[in-house]
């Protein structure tokens, strides 16, 4: 995506229009991805994302559920960076990872599934969800806390559960 093309220019005024919203979350193909479906020239949009205040980015066209550390200038920043979400486990047989985890994953499982998303004013609570409706609340074994320019937010680390799919995020906002 060219720097002025009209897409991007569209995606630039959009976000910074939208100055009132508790929430700024995005779709598009992956920029990160443990499998074979990455597309790395969506990361070209990042700075875009991270200066027009995005929260989350959801991506599907790879079929699996994965869920990046917060990433920034290409780069992890738990501080700064913004997660991505892969919710794209539903309707077909899941993929594959490569053998080796990724730089960038947090959670990964290959296995059908569908992702749950509750927004309440200010706190967003994601889940996702094995194809049987089961849903495990992992307890906290790891607490990063991210920040923007906007508010703080906490995100409450996942964990696998046999070949159960766990992982559970709530940004509660501090004011």
């Amino acid at each position: 995506m060219a720097c002025d093309s009209e897409q991007r220019v569209f995606l630039r005024e959009d976000l910074a229009a939208s100055t009132e919203a508790t929430w700024r979350i995005v779709y598009h193909y992956p920029p990160y991805v443990s499998g074979d479906y990455e597309v790395p020239q969506m990361r070209a949009l990042g700075p875009d994302l991270e200066s027009g205040g995005v929260d989350l980015v959801f991506n599907s066209h790879t079929i699996v559920y994965e869920r990046s550390h917060p990433i920034r200038d290409g780069r992890l920043d738990v501080a700064d960076g913004i997660p991505y979400i892969i919710a794209g486990g539903a309707g077909a047989k899941p993929d594959w990872f490569h053998p080796k985890r990724a730089w960038h994953t947090a959670q990964a499982q290959a296995l059908p599934h569908f992702v749950h998303v509750s927004i309440a004013g200010p706190t967003l609570e994601l889940q996702a969800v094995d194809m049987d409706g089961r849903v495990r609340l992992a307890a906290s074994e790891e607490v990063v806390t991210l920040k923007d320019r906007r508010r703080p937010r906490q995100l409450i680390a996942s964990r696998c559960v046999s070949e159960i799919l766990v992982d559970h995020l709530v940004w509660p906002i501090v004011d």
